[in-house]
């Protein structure tokens, strides 16, 4: 057992048996525990509180690198018990038995499934619960810095043990996003690159980083380049659905800038399923027009508004005034009103950019993120496609399949 744990020991020996220890912050609220961060912050709150016996078994799990989400059921087992009085026989638990708090999180489980494990990868060099502590330290130490706007946040290095607390990087980029949003770029910038890290291994946070180190970098600094491989970099991790989706958009836009629009088209045919399917969606059948207009190729413009008009009729006014930019566009549309765009011609779109000479920031980046394979729209489960704090990349990576491309990646 650790130093710290028994310094908290003596002081708290006869609180944890004579007051009730505090519930969970999610408990008032009446939900589940959202994140592991949440769970951790919780766990090392109550440690001092808990008796040596429970103490011990959430030691020895964190050692293992077991989920926080598993000290759950010992701490409510020690809630009970520290709250039911010894008269009340038929209630008692004894101290291995956490049977009834394990029933009593069911539902939260199974409503979450093993997304807390998913969402916060493990690491090979887990916690020590003192080492836990310390991390929840450095955690509240970092969370009053970023808050200072006069805080450069320029020595990072020393945070490094929360890569190894669970739920800790998703809670940093929450804090980078809320600097960009303040337009402290400088700021947020170096929290996005402590994230990006190779010693970081939560892949959703490192992802999320990306994304956000792209749009700063492509909108706020117009440094395309790097703004380009940081997008492209997000699909290789699981990252929220929606930033993947709009990180291929806007990689798109910076190869239209670069005079590239059938590289451009290729990005903006990748369909990636996300819990704003249809806008994103939309924006790309209404940009890919554009580009095909640029490029006179009218029949396949066409094809695409009326894409974008199934996707969101309501924004109809937007698809009528590139309609009009058409040649002949009345006959067009009859014409092809029953050849609606369909898989077949995303990949001809992408097999269009592979086949002509690569000449993007990263074309190594370029052809992995248009071979990746994404699942349907339709085949995402529904809690994950409706629901914002599930909606991340949980997939295994497939390959797209296309014909006289593929051979291109043998033997790297």
């Amino acid at each position: 057992m650790s130093n710290v744990i028994y310094i908290f020991a003596a002081a708290a020996a006869c609180a944890a048996y004579t007051a009730t220890l505090p519930p969970p912050p999610w408990q008032s609220q009446s939900r589940g525990p959202t994140s592991s961060f949440e769970i951790t912050s919780y766990v090392a709150s109550v440690a001092p509180l808990l008796d040596a016996s429970t103490r011990r078994a959430i030691a020895t799990l964190l050692a293992s690198n077991q989920p926080p989400v598993q000290a759950l059921t010992l701490i409510q087992a020690a809630r009970w018990r520290s709250a039911v009085s010894a008269a009340t026989a038929p209630w008692h638990l004894a101290p291995d038995d956490a049977a009834g708090a394990g029933a009593h999180l069911a539902h939260n489980l199974d409503a979450l499934g093993a997304h807390l494990d998913l969402t916060t990868t493990a690491t090979n060099a887990p916690l020590s619960l003192s080492e836990t502590l310390d991390a929840m330290r450095l955690l509240d130490d970092l969370k009053h810095r970023a808050a200072d706007p006069a805080d450069p946040l320029t020595d990072l290095s020393r945070y490094t043990l929360l890569y190894r607390l669970r739920g800790a990087p998703m809670t940093v980029f929450w804090w980078a996003q809320t600097c960009y949003r303040r337009q402290q770029f400088d700021r947020a910038e170096r929290l996005l690159h402590f994230l990006i890290a190779d010693g970081n291994p939560d892949g959703f946070s490192k992802g999320n980083a990306h994304h956000f180190l792209g749009h700063l970098l492509f909108f706020d600094r117009e440094q395309l380049d790097e703004a380009f491989v940081h997008f492209l970099s997000v699909q290789k991790y699981p990252a929220c659905l929606v930033f993947s989706a709009y990180a291929y958009v806007h990689a798109a836009a910076i190869l239209r800038k670069m005079n590239m629009p059938i590289h451009a088209l290729a990005l903006l045919a990748v369909d990636v399923p996300c819990l704003e399917f249809e806008q994103v969606a939309f924006t790309r059948h209404w940009r890919s027009a554009v580009l095909r207009i640029q490029c006179r190729d009218y029949t396949n413009a066409v094809r695409h508004l009326q894409s974008a008009l199934v996707l969101q009729n309501s924004r109809s006014n937007e698809v009528f005034g590139l309609y009009r930019m058409i040649p002949d566009a009345s006959h067009i549309w009859d014409a092809v009103a029953t050849q609606r765009w369909s898989l077949a011609d995303a990949n001809a779109a992408i097999e269009a950019a592979l086949t002509n000479r690569w000449d993007t920031p990263d074309d190594q980046l370029f052809l992995d993120a248009l071979l990746h394979d994404w699942p349907a729209q339709e085949d995402i489960p529904l809690h994950i496609a409706t629901n914002r704090v599930l909606n991340n990349n949980i997939f295994p990576r497939r390959v797209r399949t296309l014909h006289g491309v593929n051979h291109l990646t043998q033997g790297e």
